[in-house]
């Protein structure tokens, strides 16, 4: 104690030495290091060819999983076999999962979908909905991010291809504003967007609806699709 004038007294600090918690900070930074691995474990490992192209296996079936609207549904083709993403299934010799999300904006689709895990090749066509129900770009961000993690988590090896969304107007319905999203989100995680806007500007793409993409449509959207796969023997 150290005296402050007469008859006062202040108290010091306590000059002791406190018990150390070495031991506790080391439990902590070892938590934090093999938190740190974990998340570096599920990092998305897909297989790319030389050229860039996602690989996709042919030396067994290919899971095929698509979340799409109803432009994957194959509205308007004259014939189920012409719709995009039967040419896609055909051509990889795959089994399709295709959830029934005919006419639903991806603020309900992030409810509904279920995304199973070991798929080789994952195909998201989602977002030309939300163009015409003007869903916030923060909200379309949050939900189209999370749908993209749910997808990778149960195959963090699979190809990963990412459709644009059909409004080839130049951007003034707000669709490039939409793709833009999707294209970033989707090389964040290692995977491959495939702008539709090209296509729905070229003649001829579009049936009687005026809007949904005609057989000539669809199979240049599987081309391009394709295009951004390739097809060889796993490593």
């Amino acid at each position: 104690m150290r005296v402050r004038g007469r008859g006062q007294r202040w108290p010091t600090a306590d000059t002791r030495r406190q018990p150390c918690a070495t031991a506790d900070v080391r439990a902590l930074l070892l938590a934090a290091l093999l938190a740190l691995l974990a998340g570096c474990a599920s990092v998305p490992t897909p297989t790319t060819a030389a050229d860039g192209r996602l690989v996709v296996p042919s030396d067994r079936p290919v899971a095929l999983l698509v979340a799409g609207d109803s432009l994957a549904a194959g509205f308007t083709t004259t014939d189920g076999d012409r719709a995009f993403v039967r040419i896609i299934a055909t051509t990889l010799g795959a089994t399709v999962t295709m959830p029934p999300l005919r006419d639903q904006p991806l603020t309900t689709v992030d409810r509904v979908l279920d995304m199973p895990g070991g798929q080789d090749v994952v195909l998201v066509e989602l977002g030309t909905n939300d163009i015409g129900r003007r869903t916030p770009a923060i909200d379309f961000r949050a939900r189209y991010a999370a749908l993209l993690d749910r997808a990778r988590e149960g195959s963090p090896a699979a190809a990963l291809v990412c459709l644009g969304t059909w409004a080839g107007d130049g951007g003034s319905s707000g669709g490039a504003d939409y793709d833009t999203i999707i294209s970033s989100l989707c090389a964040e995680r290692a995977g491959r967007f495939v702008d539709l806007g090209p296509i729905y500007r070229a003649p001829g793409t579009r049936g009687t609806t005026d809007f949904h993409p005609d057989d000539d449509g669809h199979r240049m959207i599987a081309d391009a699709v394709l295009g951004v796969l390739d097809t060889q023997e796993d490593p």
